[in-house]
């Protein structure tokens, strides 16, 4: 990352209202990533943010960068001065995230968003969010989302036995059968991590549910099916029988086929992190003949830009993706989102800011990529930090 000082330096032009916030950003993700200390930050939140001109969003963030810290007593200092009868959607949210990390039960309000509650849901031991899940009154998709980030926390973390018994008991409010199904793939998976041996009853009836499904749709739900549930031999036999039949479709074999098997593949890596998926995807991108329409192709680099964790082949992406469209002020700031995420996604690797500052234009393009950037890396380190499904703030569309 770059250093404080630079920070200062890129973003001094712009409000200082939203200067303090991208601050306290900076050290929310310095803080989450084990890069600055404690004090470091106490020294900026005593002598730079409270010394000056701030607002109740600067400081209760503070309390979230001292919670990640573990310094509970300054965390709970502030929200007793400044976490009180809060009207403002954003200052709700995180007031109510700083005090379940700190493993406090959050009180209800109809403004807390999902990711919020599904992230006390699992830092908070004895929280059992249904209830408050089914007074915000949820749609049909968020019923499959909310039971998916219940049961796993990510690939390798299921979610606590109680929480997985509350999915289990939600599976009858799903109605669209396509959703059902990937919920239960996800309740199978968190039941064979905890050693319940119920997953065996999942798997006989998903494979019932998906047999002679082997075509694009519905393949989802099949690839992480196999990377879940099934060993590496079975997952290889899925993914010749998925390309085989991928490639037997005549013209459609081309362009259109391809980029469909590579975004479910980057998606279903995305979820898993299962390397032969990668692998396929990156085999399927270097036989795909592009043409002149270069839109297509833009989408599946931002979609391996956001998922990939290996950081030649980010690099190597993002390379590609700047010999199309130029680093400039107004394109910066669809990529500067994404950026951040796949920043955290390759653990920090300095070089794709540097790849960034060295084809950025002038310093305006610098500053409009900064407040995306800091703001979704400090929001996806969090996620990683406290190892949640999704991040637990909500900062608009990424590409």
């Amino acid at each position: 990352m770059i250093s404080f000082e630079e920070l200062e330096s890129i973003i001094d032009p712009i409000p200082l209202r939203k200067k303090r916030e991208l601050e306290v950003y900076y050290f929310m993700y310095q803080i989450a990533s084990n890069k600055s200390t404690l004090d470091e930050f106490d020294r900026y939140f005593r002598d730079v943010l409270m010394a000056g001109q701030h607002n109740k969003k600067h400081v209760l963030m503070s309390a979230e960068v001292y919670a990640l810290a573990g310094d509970k007593d300054k965390a709970t200092e502030i929200l007793k001065r400044y976490g009180k009868n809060l009207d403002d959607l954003d200052l709700i949210n995180i007031a109510t995230l700083v005090r379940c990390i700190i493993g406090e039960r959050p009180e209800f309000d109809p403004s807390i968003e999902l990711g919020v509650l599904t992230a006390c849901a699992h830092l908070v031991p004895d929280y059992n969010p249904v209830k408050d899940f089914l007074r915000l009154d949820p749609n049909e998709a968020e019923y499959s989302m909310f039971i998916r980030n219940l049961v796993l926390r990510d690939k390798d973390t299921p979610g606590r036995k109680d929480l997985i018994e509350e999915a289990i008991k939600m599976l009858k409010r799903v109605k669209d059968k396509d959703e059902l199904v990937m919920d239960k793939v996800y309740i199978a998976a968190a039941l064979k991590k905890v050693g319940d041996e119920r997953y065996r009853d999942y798997v006989k009836e998903l494979e019932g549910v998906l047999r002679g499904k082997a075509t694009m749709k519905g393949a989802t739900a099949m690839l992480l099916y196999y990377a879940f549930l099934k060993d590496k031999e079975e997952l290889d036999q899925f993914l010749n029988t998925l390309t085989a039949s991928q490639t037997s479709g005549g013209k459609r074999s081309g362009k259109e086929e391809k980029v469909s098997l590579i975004t479910l593949l980057l998606n279903a890596y995305d979820y898993t992190k299962e390397a032969k998926l990668l692998d396929l995807a990156l085999k399927e991108y270097g036989e795909v003949k592009w043409g002149k329409d270069t839109s297509e192709k833009l989408s599946v680099l931002g979609v391996f830009i956001a998922v990939v964790d290996r950081p030649e082949v980010t690099l190597s992406f993002l390379r590609e993706l700047t010999d199309i469209v130029e680093i400039d002020a107004i394109n910066v700031l669809a990529l500067a989102p994404i950026l951040g995420i796949a920043y955290v996604n390759i653990k920090g690797d300095d070089r794709l800011i540097q790849y960034v500052f060295s084809k950025a234009e002038d310093q305006g393009t610098k500053l409009a990529f900064m407040p995306g950037f800091i703001e979704n890396a400090a929001c996806e380190q969090v996620r990683v930090r406290l190892v949640l499904p999704e991040p637990p703030c909500s900062l608009g569309p990424v590409l």
